[in-house]
C-alpha cells in the first residue's frame, strides 16, 4: 500500500488508511511509538505486518502488498493536527471528533478555528453570510441604508410614511419631491429650500430651477437686491444708486431717470438743481451795484429805474415793455429792435467805473437778420474811439470793447434763448473774461493794460452810439429782449456771477 504524508497549518495529515473510522483496529497496530530526532522510517514487505511512523505516531497495518524500505533524515519535527484513527480522508479529529474543516464554522480550516454568527465556513475560511453591503439581521441578509425595517441598523424600523435613505430615516416623497426635515418639498421651486434643504432666499429673491433669483416687472430694476423703476426712484434715479439730493426749503422728484427739484414759495433751484436759492436780490445788492435796471416797468411809463438806490436812471425810447423776462413774474424784459429806433439812455453818467468793471445781463438774442452788429451795451464820452470807452457789440461774434481796444471773443449768443451774460476788466493787468451762464467762455490778458475809462458819458443799451447818445444806425440795432442790467465797479468772481445769475432767475412774490 502507498502512504502520502502532507503538511497544512497546524496540521499532518497520511495518505487514505487501510483502516475506516468505526472499523476495529488490528491487533497488533502500535502508536506512540517513539523514535530518534530528525529520523523518519518506512519499512514495508510483501507480507507480514507493516509499520508506518510520523511525528513520533506509530500506524501498524496488516497487508501483502510489497514494498521498499526507505530511510529519510530530517531536521524538523512535525507537531501538527492529523488525521485521527477512525476519521475518513478529509476529515480532521479534533478532541475525539472527526470534524470536516472545510466546512465545518466551529473548526474552519483547523480544529477550534469558530466563525462568527454572521460567518460560514467554505474552503477552510470563514466568510460572511451577506453579501458586501448587507448586514445579517436574524435569517436575512438586508442593506441598513436603505431597509426602512433595519435603518442604520438591524431592527432600527422607520414611522410609517418615512423611507430609509443612506441608513437615516426620512419621509418618503413623491417623485419629484425631497424631504426636507418633516416636510415633503420641490427644492426646484421653494424659497425656503432652493436647491438643496435648508438654503433659503433673502429679501425678494424667488427660487427659480433651483437657484434664488430676483425677477422684478417690466420696466423694473435690479438695485441692490430691490426691484426700483429707476424713471422715478429718486434713490436710483436713471440708474441704480444716483440718489437725489434732498436740500432745505424743496424737494428732489426723478422724473423720466433726471432729478428734479421742487421748491417751496419764494424759492428757486440752482446749481444743477441741487439746492433752493432764495428768491430775492440779496446777492446782487450785497456786491453793491453801481446801477440796476430790471427794465420791468409797465407800458407808458418812460423811466427805466435804477434799483441800486444809486438813482441812475434811465429813459427809454421805443421800447416795448411788459414782456415775458428771464423769471417769468411780473417784473418783466424789455423788447428792442422793433422799431428800429428803440434804446434806453442813462446821461451823464459820472459814477460810471474807471479802472474795474463788471456788466451783468439776461439776453435773448433772436436771428439779427439784416442787423450786422447788434449792440446790447453801449457807453461813449464822444463821437469816434470816445464814443466807445466799452461796448458789447455783434452778439453773433462778441466783440468787447476797452478804450476803443477790441476783442472778439468767437461767441454767439444769437439763438433765440435766454443767456445770462457778464463781462469783467481791470486795468492794473488788462484781464478781460467773458461768461455765458455762469461759465467762463472766454478770456485775454494785457487788454488796454493801464488804462482808464472816462466817465461822465452816455450809457444806451439796445444801440450802438456813434455821437455822444447818438449816431444810431438800424444794422448795429439790438434786436431781442434785455432783462437784470447790472454794473459794478469791481470784478466779480465766478462764484458772485453765479449767485447773481442764480438770484434774478427767482420768481419774486
Amino acid at each position: 500500500m502507498n502512504f502520502r504524508t502532507c503538511y497544512l497549518p497546524g496540521l499532518v495529515c497520511s495518505a487514505t488508511l487501510l483502516v475506516a473510522c468505526g472499523t476495529e483496529e488490528p491487533a497488533d497496530q502500535t502508536s506512540n511509538a517513539t523514535f530518534p530526532d530528525e529520523t523518519s522510517t518506512s519499512t514495508s514487505t510483501t507480507t507480514g505486518i507493516t509499520t508506518f511512523t510520523s511525528s513520533g505516531t506509530t500506524f501498524t497495518t496488516t497487508g501483502t502488498e510489497t514494498g521498499d524500505t526507505d530511510t529519510d533524515t530530517d531536521t524538523e519535527t512535525d507537531t501538527e493536527t492529523t488525521a485521527g484513527p477512525g476519521c475518513d480522508d478529509g476529515l480532521l479529529d479534533c478532541d475525539g471528533e472527526c470534524v470536516d474543516a472545510e466546512a465545518d464554522p466551529l473548526n474552519c480550516g483547523v480544529c477550534g478555528m469558530e466563525c462568527a454568527a454572521d460567518e460560514l465556513c467554505e474552503a477552510g475560511a470563514c466568510t460572511s453570510i451577506c453579501e458586501e453591503g448587507f448586514e445579517l439581521c436574524g435569517e436575512e441578509c438586508v442593506d441598513t441604508q436603505a431597509d426602512a425595517a433595519h435603518c442604520g441598523g438591524c431592527d432600527l424600523a422607520c414611522e410609517d410614511g418615512y423611507m430609509c435613505s443612506m441608513g437615516v430615516c426620512a419621509l418618503d416623497c413623491d417623485e419629484g419631491l425631497s424631504a426636507c426635515g418633516d416636510v415633503c418639498v420641490d427644492t426646484q421651486a421653494s424659497n425656503e429650500h432652493c436647491g438643496m434643504c435648508d438654503n433659503a432666499c433673502e429679501g425678494l429673491a424667488m427660487c427659480m430651477a433651483g437657484v434664488c433669483e430676483i425677477t422684478c416687472d417690466m420696466g423694473e430694476t435690479v438695485c441692490n437686491d430691490s426691484c426700483v423703476n429707476t424713471d422715478e426712484d429718486i434713490e436710483h434715479c436713471g440708474m441704480c444708486d444716483n440718489v437725489c439730493p434732498q436740500p432745505a426749503n424743496g424737494v428732489s422728484t426723478c422724473e423720466s431717470g433726471e432729478c428734479d427739484l421742487d421748491c417751496e414759495d419764494g424759492f428757486k433751484p440752482w446749481m444743477n438743481d441741487t439746492a433752493c436759492y432764495e428768491c430775492n436780490n440779496d446777492p446782487i445788492e450785497a456786491d453793491g451795484p453801481v446801477g440796476f435796471w430790471r427794465l420791468g416797468e409797465e407800458m407808458g411809463n418812460n423811466a427805466a429805474i435804477d434799483s441800486s438806490g444809486n438813482g441812475w436812471h434811465g429813459a427809454y425810447t421805443n421800447v416795448v415793455l411788459e414782456q415775458f423776462g428771464i423769471a417769468g413774474d411780473l417784473d418783466t424784459a424789455a423788447d428792442f429792435g422793433n422799431p428800429n429806433d428803440t434804446h434806453v439812455d442813462v446821461f451823464n453818467f459820472s459814477g460810471f467805473p474807471t479802472t474795474q468793471i463788471s456788466v451783468e445781463m439776461w439776453i435773448l438774442q433772436n436771428d439779427p437778420g439784416g442787423s450786422d452788429q447788434p449792440t446790447p451795451f453801449s457807453y461813449g464820452v464822444g463821437s469816434g474811439a470816445a464814443s466807445n470807452e466799452f461796448l458789447l457789440r455783434d452778439t453773433t461774434n462778441l466783440i468787447v470793447h476797452v478804450k476803443d481796444v477790441q476783442y472778439s471773443t468767437g461767441i454767439n449768443l444769437a439763438d433765440g434763448t435766454w443767456h445770462h451774460l457778464a463781462v469783467t476788466w481791470r486795468s492794473a493787468n488788462g484781464e478781460l473774461k467773458i461768461y455765458v451762464d455762469g461759465v467762463e467762455s472766454a478770456a485775454v490778458n494785457g487788454h488796454a493794460t493801464g488804462q482808464s475809462i472816462s466817465t461822465g458819458g452816455t450809457l444806451v443799451l439796445g444801440q450802438e452810439q456813434d455821437t455822444l447818445g447818438g449816431g444810431f444806425q438800424t444794422f448795429q440795432r439790438m434786436q431781442g429782449l434785455l432783462d437784470e442790467v447790472v454794473l459794478y465797479n469791481k470784478v466779480l468772481t465766478p462764484a458772485q456771477i453765479n449767485a447773481h445769475r442764480n438770484a434774478t432767475l427767482c420768481v419774486l412774490p
